[in-house]
């Protein structure tokens, strides 16, 4: 689990959470899981801060076994 805002996230056995990205808008959280080549991701509600799970989070990434380090933003 890692702690976010005080609230605890859970997250796949084997993962130790290590890049944390916002999007530009503040509305989502994106973590990455090194151990697990998975990607979590999290809508951040606007008014209570609080994180709801994105349906089908986390996705796997085509990174290795050790999995991604960080998560990078693009801006469409």
């Amino acid at each position: 689990m890692v702690a976010v805002n005080g609230a605890a996230l859970p997250l796949p056995a084997g993962s130790a959470p290590a890049g944390l990205r916002v999007d530009e808008w503040g509305k989502f959280l994106y973590i990455a899981l090194p151990g697990t080549s998975q990607v979590a991701g999290y809508n951040i509600d606007a008014t209570t801060g609080k994180l709801v799970k994105i349906l089908g989070s986390p996705w796997n990434t085509i990174v290795p076994a050790a999995g991604p380090v960080s998560v990078h933003g693009i801006t469409p």
